[in-house]
């Protein structure tokens, strides 16, 4: 899987954002929370579920596998649903 458009990551106003900057004429603004960032980042270069599992078993402290795989697949049904990913 990976981020169908081209994004640029920045901060605005204390929060994390991609916007899109080669979105095929679609402006998109998506807040991220650490997570996300996490995710997206993995997406950025085509992941799968499984490395976007132990990319959240390594960054965050007090997350299980359950709940990390979870979690990850919320985020990239979020993601096709809104059309996002190329898979």
């Amino acid at each position: 899987m990976k981020i169908k458009y081209e994004f640029a990551i920045s901060e605005v106003a204390g929060e994390t954002v991609a916007v899109s900057v080669g979105a095929e004429g679609r402006n998109m603004v998506i807040g991220l929370n650490n997570t996300a960032l996490v995710l997206w980042k993995l997406l950025t270069e085509g992941a799968d579920i499984d490395a976007m599992i132990a990319a959240m078993l390594e960054n965050f402290e007090g997350i299980d596998e359950e709940n990390a795989r979870a979690d990850a697949e919320e985020f990239v049904r979020l993601l096709r649903d809104n059309d996002l990913l190329a898979e």
